[in-house]
């Protein structure tokens, strides 16, 4: 039986379908945001990188937010002018998610 059905009223459909995308980039986000940049800079598992973002996003949950904002509002104004915007703003939010990263995990010193 699905969850909503065809005749069911449009709002609760459109909910739902909020709820559910939300969800589901919210996810991705605290899966990768911290993820990919330590893989790259670090020997580590994809196991390990997972786990490192998805503690740095239950111990910085407001600030992992606005990145999430910020990242989403950047795509956007980058597709608006037939995607060539994406040119200047997919390098910069590369460079300020490695920022981020280095701020948030610390870095291992060899002794």
């Amino acid at each position: 039986m699905p969850l909503v059905s065809s005749n069911s009223k449009p709002g609760v459909h459109i909910a739902w379908k909020t709820v559910t995308y939300r969800s589901v980039a919210l996810l991705v986000l605290a899966v990768s945001v911290v993820s990919f940049p330590l893989l790259l800079d670090r020997n580590a598992g994809i196991g390990t990188a997972v786990s490192t973002s998805m503690r740095a996003v239950a111990a910085n949950p407001f600030v992992m937010a606005v990145w999430g904002l910020i990242v989403a509002g950047g795509l956007v104004l980058g597709s608006v002018p037939l995607f060539v915007g994406l040119v200047v703003v997919l390098p910069v939010l590369g460079h300020a998610t490695w920022h981020l990263y280095r701020k948030v995990v610390p870095r291992i010193t060899a002794e």
